[in-house]
């Protein structure tokens, strides 16, 4: 019996067997987003030891809308409705008057007064005299309805008023804003000189430095 040689095949007859590496084929894997792009690039190859284990994982999903990242806006926080009670406690401050802001002084006579001639001389008559101011004018003086005018302007009325000799003689009448009681004065002022006399009676005595107050505003209007 006769031993046959063992066969020799070149090496271009048949392919060489290449063992099948699952890890491998898997780490050159790139996965393709719906957009055509790629998500990711090829991972390196693992280890032998690691290989059998990650081929077992799932595949990576790719997300086909991107994450939405919600940022505050600086304007969404000034556009918060203020809480009522802070609206109510700014108001308040806007009523409150300024450091240092005084009221103006209540008027000691009322603007426009009234009193008939006939009414003048029965309080004339009635009415003892409360006091005597004097003055002294600078010369030339203004004419009589001049004069009338400056006293009317100071809520001081004439109920009659003219010349008697040297004289200018008035007539006033005026009424307080506090009580409503009436001023009368009989006033004479001299024309050559510019000395001012006036003899005052009123209904409310208390009120009569008040009423000297206003006569002096007006005499300093015409010195």
């Amino acid at each position: 019996c006769t031993s046959r040689p063992p066969e020799v095949k070149a090496p271009g007859d048949s392919p060489a067997a290449t063992p099948h590496n699952p890890t491998a084929q898997a780490a050159a894997t790139v996965a393709v987003t719906p957009s055509g792009g790629l998500s990711g690039a090829a991972a390196p190859a693992p280890s032998v030891g690691t290989a059998g284990r990650e081929a077992k994982q799932p595949p990576l999903q790719v997300l086909e809308e991107p994450m939405e990242v919600k940022k505050s806006s600086p304007a969404s926080s000034a556009s918060r409705p203020v809480p009522a009670a802070a609206i109510d406690f700014l108001s308040n401050l806007a009523d409150e008057p300024a450091a240092g802001a005084g009221s103006a002084p209540a008027p000691v006579l009322v603007a426009r007064p009234k009193l008939a001639g006939a009414a003048y001389k029965k309080k004339w008559g009635a009415l003892p005299k409360a006091g005597v101011h004097q003055a002294q004018l600078k010369t030339p003086l203004p004419p009589v309805k001049g004069v009338e005018a400056a006293f009317k302007q100071n809520s001081i009325a004439a109920v009659a008023s003219g010349k008697k000799g040297g004289l200018m003689k008035f007539y006033f009448y005026a009424q307080s804003a506090k009580d409503s009681t009436f001023f009368l004065v009989e006033a004479n002022l001299q024309i050559a000189t510019g000395k001012f006399s006036a003899t005052i009676k009123c209904e409310n005595k208390s009120l009569m430095q008040d009423f000297e107050g206003e006569i002096k505003k007006v005499l300093s209007m015409l010195s």
